[in-house]
C-alpha cells in the first residue's frame, strides 16, 4: 500500500472517530434525573394572585385598540395595523406588549441572541410569567449557533415558561462546528430545513410579525452592524389565524422541549441552584436601554407613537404561513407563502415594488418574472436590495451577480442597492450617534478581528437591509419573513401578513422608495455600450454565468451608478442617464478587500450552492 492510500485511510478513520466521539457526547441523560431536577428547581413563585392579574398587568392603549377591533359588529372584519420601521419602536412595542399581557405571550423566532436586548426581553418574559402569564417561546436550532441566553436555566425559570427548539439536529440545542459538519453530511435534508418565521402573539388579540429576530442588530442597538428591518403590528380577527399557526408549530414533532435535549438535560442534572435566574430577574436594566424601559411603560407615549399612527384597514388582512417541515404532507392552515406570493404577483398591472435583503431568485421565481414580463411589458418592477458593502451574506451576493444580466437586460427590472452608510442613516436609525460613541470605545484590535472593512467606512455602524416586503399596484402590502430566495422558496418555513388597503400599501411603498433614493442606494444599470465588444462580451457573459462553476468571465454588462452632484434622478433608460450618473463599479466601497475577493471567488466557483442559499 502506497503512502497516499495510507494517508487517505488514516484520514477517514480519524474523521469517523471524531464523528463517533461527537455522537457519544450526545448520549441521552436519564429522564428520571431530569424530571427530578425540574421538580426541584422550577420556580413556582407568583407575584400576583390569579384574580388580580388584570391589575398587575400594565394598562395598555394597544390592548384597547385590540378591543376596539374585536368589538366590531359580528360577521364583518376590522383591523388596525402599524408598520414598525424603526428598531427602537420595534423593541418598545414588544416590551410594552409583554408588560400588558394578561393571559399568554407566544414568540416564534429564527434567531435569539445573547446580548442586551435579548436579555431585556428575557427579563420581561420572566416577570410576565411571575404575574401568571403563560409564556411559550419557539426558536430554531440553527438560530442559536453560539448564542442563547442560558436556555438550560429557561427550562426551570418558571412553571409558566415553556421553551421549545425547532428541528434540533443531533438531539441538542447547541452544536459546535464539527457537529454542524456531521449534520450537514449525514442529515443534509433535515439540517437544511429551518423555521424562519418571526411571530409574537399577546393574549390572542394583538400580534407582531415581519423580519426581525431577537438580537441587538435588529433593534438598531449594535455599534458594528445593524439591519434596517420591518415588522407590522396588527390587531383584529387575523390574530386568531396567527395564534393557530404558532400552535401548529408548537405541537409539531419537530418542536422539542429544551429540557428533552441531551446537552440541556445534562446541564439540568448538574444544577446546584437557580441563582442565575434570580440574577436575571433582579438585574437592573443596562444604561443604554433605560430610555426604552421608560417608554415601554409610558401610557401617553405608547398612545401617541403607536395607536394614533395606526391605520384602520378598510380591506382584508390575511396571514399566510408554511406548514411545519415545509415539505411535510401536513396541510398548512392557509395557502403556503410561495403560492400566496405567486397569486399576488399575478395581480400586478401597473407596478411591483419589492424589498429583499438577498437578490438571488429560485428558478420558480425567475420563471414567474418571465411570465409577468411576457404578459405585461409595461409593468414597472423595482427591487430594493443590499449592495456587497451592505450585505451580511457575501455568498448570496456572489450568486446574485450571476443573475443580474437576466434581471436587468432580459426582464427590464430596476434594481437599487443599499449603501452601507446611507445618507439618511440618522433618519433610519435614531440611535446612530449613541452607537458612534459606543463604537469608539471598542479597541482597534477587536474591530480589526471582526472585519477588515466595517471600521473603515464610517465612525458609526454599517447598515444592511433586512425587510422582506412588496407592494402590488400601490394597493396590496406584503410584510413577512420570506427572503424571495431559493432557501425561502424550498427549504425554510416562512410567514407573511398581507394587507389589502391602499393607505397601508402606499405607506409601505413610500418607505421602500425612500431607501432607493440617490443618497441611500446605488442604481444598478447597464454599462454604456462599446461597439462590437459589448455584443461579444454579452454573449460570453451569458454563457459563463449559466455555469455552476468556472464562471471566470471578468466583464459585466451591468454596474453600479451614483448620481452626480447637482443632477436630478432619472430612469436608467433616460437619454441623459450616463450624463447625470457616474459609474462606481460593481462593488462600490469595497476596494478589493477580502470580502470582495471572496465574493468574486464564490461567484466563479460556488454557483452549485445557489439552491440552498
Amino acid at each position: 500500500m502506497n503512502d497516499s492510500k495510507k494517508k487517505a485511510i488514516t484520514g477517514c478513520v480519524v474523521m469517523a472517530l471524531l464523528f463517533f466521539l461527537v455522537s457519544c457526547a450526545g448520549l441521552r441523560v436519564d429522564p428520571q434525573e431530569v424530571d427530578e431536577a425540574l421538580e426541584k428547581y422550577t420556580d413556582t413563585t407568583l407575584d400576583c394572585s390569579p384574580e388580580l392579574i388584570h391589575d398587575c398587568s400594565l394598562d395598555s392603549p394597544l390592548q384597547e385598540l385590540a378591543d376596539r377591533a374585536s368589538a366590531h359588529q359580528a360577521g364583518s372584519s376590522r383591523h388596525f395595523v402599524r408598520f414598525l420601521e424603526y428598531g427602537d419602536d420595534a423593541l418598545v412595542a414588544r416590551v410594552h406588549l409583554i408588560r400588558s399581557a394578561r393571559h399568554s405571550v407566544l414568540i416564534q423566532s429564527f434567531i435569539w441572541g445573547k446580548d442586551d436586548t435579548s436579555y431585556f426581553i428575557c427579563q420581561e418574559l420572566l416577570k410576565a410569567a411571575r404575574r401568571g402569564v403563560h409564556v411559550k417561546v419557539l426558536v430554531d436550532q440553527l438560530g442559536l449557533m453560539g448564542k442563547g441566553p442560558r436556555l438550560e436555566m429557561g427550562a426551570v425559570a418558571h412553571e409558566n415558561i415553556e421553551i421549545k427548539i425547532y428541528n434540533p439536529v443531533l438531539d441538542k440545542v447547541h452544536m459546535n462546528y464539527l457537529e454542524m459538519l456531521e449534520g450537514a453530511l449525514f442529515q443534509f435534508g433535515a439540517f437544511n430545513q429551518r423555521m424562519h418565521n418571526k411571530l409574537m402573539v399577546v393574549d390572542g388579540k394583538i400580534a407582531i410579525t415581519g423580519g426581525r429576530n431577537v438580537e441587538d442588530k435588529y433593534f438598531d442597538m449594535d455599534p458594528i452592524y445593524n439591519f434596517k428591518d420591518l415588522d407590522v403590528l396588527v390587531a383584529g380577527r387575523v390574530v386568531r389565524d396567527m395564534e393557530r399557526s404558532f400552535l401548529q408549530y408548537w405541537k409539531h414533532e419537530l418542536s422539542v422541549y429544551v429540557q428533552d435535549l441531551t446537552d440541556v438535560a445534562r446541564q439540568l442534572v448538574g444544577i446546584k441552584d437557580t441563582k442565575p435566574v434570580q440574577e436575571l430577574l433582579n438585574a437592573p436594566v443596562v444604561t443604554r436601554l433605560q430610555e426604552f424601559d421608560r417608554k415601554a411603560s409610558d401610557h401617553e407615549f405608547i398612545k401617541h407613537r403607536f395607536v394614533a399612527t395606526a391605520t384602520e384597514v378598510h380591506g382584508r388582512v390575511d396571514f399566510f404561513a408554511d406548514a411545519p417541515g415545509k415539505t411535510d404532507k401536513e396541510a398548512p392552515l392557509s395557502p403556503d407563502t410561495l403560492s400566496a406570493r405567486e397569486a399576488l404577483f399575478q395581480q400586478a398591472r401597473q407596478s411591483l415594488v419589492i424589498q429583499t435583503p438577498y437578490l438571488v431568485f429560485s428558478d420558480f421565481a425567475l420563471g414567474q418574472f418571465e411570465r409577468l414580463r411576457k404578459e405585461n411589458s409595461d409593468l414597472d418592477i423595482l427591487i430594493s436590495t443590499n449592495s456587497l458593502a451592505a450585505t451580511d451574506n457575501f455568498p448570496v451576493y456572489g450568486s446574485s451577480l450571476k443573475q443580474k444580466k437576466r434581471l436587468i437586460h432580459d426582464l427590464d427590472i430596476r434594481i437599487f442597492e443599499f449603501k452601507p452608510v446611507p445618507g439618511d442613516v440618522r433618519v433610519m436609525n435614531r440611535n446612530y450617534d449613541q452607537l458612534i460613541r459606543e463604537k469608539q470605545k471598542i479597541p482597534k484590535n477587536i474591530l480589526e478581528q471582526i472585519s477588515d472593512i466595517w471600521q473603515n467606512l464610517s465612525p458609526g455602524p454599517r447598515t444592511g437591509l433586512h425587510g422582506k416586503s412588496f407592494v402590488v399596484d400601490g394597493r396590496i402590502a406584503w410584510v413577512g419573513s420570506h427572503n424571495f430566495d431559493p432557501r425561502s422558496d424550498n427549504l425554510n418555513t416562512e410567514a407573511a401578513l398581507v394587507i389589502w388597503d391602499e393607505r397601508a400599501a402606499q405607506a409601505l411603498q413610500t418607505s421602500i422608495l425612500f431607501d432607493t433614493e440617490p443618497q441611500n442606494s446605488w442604481v444598478v444599470a447597464r454599462r454604456w455600450k462599446i461597439p462590437v465588444f459589448s455584443i461579444i462580451s454579452g454573449m460570453f457573459e451569458s454563457l459563463w454565468r449559466s455555469l455552476p462553476a468556472f464562471d471566470v468571465w471578468p466583464f459585466y454588462c451591468c454596474t453600479s451608478f451614483e448620481l452626480r452632484e447637482q443632477q436630478s434622478p432619472c430612469p436608467s433608460d433616460h437619454p441623459e442617464f450616463y450624463k447625470r450618473y457616474r459609474a462606481v463599479g460593481p462593488y462600490p466601497e469595497m476596494n478589493l478587500n477580502s470580502k470582495e475577493i471572496k465574493t468574486r471567488l464564490f461567484k466563479a466557483w460556488g454557483g452549485w450552492a445557489t439552491p440552498i442559499l
